[in-house]
């Protein structure tokens, strides 16, 4: 019995200074980010380093624009920025040591001309336009990019809800150059990615399970991209020429 407590002491000692040693790597911003000229809050704002991948799953602004953003602190010399669709990015020396008030100001949107032809088009000239455009409005060169992946599921029992499970995580996609035809071989991808870290709300799931149940996850996001995966399956036919022509199209509230 002497031997179990004193065990169990050591480990538990070794795990708090572990998590301790840890946690005092870390700094952090806290703050609000609000519209310039409103003073509204902006919801879902990004939160980064600049030109740095951080490895923090809490790289955003919540429903009320607040954020707690935590980084290593080899970091805090270096640049804070926030960005939000349609508003200038806002960059500022990290100060962690306050709570801090951030506006961004709107971008001036310019609008481009556009020709107005007087021809009737159909549906099907619209569709087949797009396909030949695929390459031009299409990033077909490689590329690596670091992205931020949000899942939800819904778990029932005997017809009821009876869990819901969130999941957040951090992942590198690795994408080779577009072609005109890429190969699937069953659940093959042109795509390689890698899982940088996760937080999962539900703690049943063993982790050789839950990562494997995400990488499938990942494996179906990656397969929903019907530009690159257009020849995959009678799903995506209409993304053909040559296969579209049994389709009919229609242009609704015309």
């Amino acid at each position: 019995m002497k031997i179990i407590i004193i065990i169990f002491l050591s480990f538990y000692v070794f795990s708090h200074n572990f998590l301790f040693s840890k946690t005092q790597n870390y700094l952090s911003v806290k703050g609000i980010v609000k519209d310039q000229n409103t003073k509204k809050t902006l919801s879902f704002a990004n939160i980064s380093i600049k030109e740095k991948y951080i490895g923090t799953l809490t790289n955003e602004t919540n429903e009320k624009g607040k954020f707690n953003f935590k980084f290593l602190k080899k970091y805090k010399n270096d640049t804070l920025c926030i960005s939000y669709i349609g508003y200038s990015t806002l960059e500022k020396s990290i100060n962690e040591k306050k709570y801090q008030i951030f506006y961004l100001k709107k971008t001036d949107s310019q609008l481009l001309p556009i020709t107005i032809i007087d021809k009737k088009i159909t549906a099907k000239e619209i569709i087949n336009k797009a396909i030949k455009k695929i390459p031009d409005n299409y990033y077909t060169d490689e590329h690596l990019m670091e992205t931020y992946f949000i899942s939800e599921e819904n778990l029932y029992n005997n017809g009821k809800l009876s869990e819901n499970m969130k999941t957040e995580a951090a992942i590198k996609i690795y994408t080779p150059k577009y072609k005109k035809r890429h190969r699937i071989y069953g659940q093959k991808t042109d795509e390689i990615f890698k899982i940088l870290g996760i937080k999962k709300e539900r703690k049943t799931y063993k982790k050789d399970t839950f990562l494997l149940m995400q990488k499938n996850i990942l494996k179906k996001m990656i397969f929903r991209n019907i530009f690159r995966y257009k020849d995959r399956g009678k799903y995506y036919d209409f993304l053909n020429k040559r296969k579209n022509k049994h389709y009919k199209f229609t242009i609704k509230n015309k």
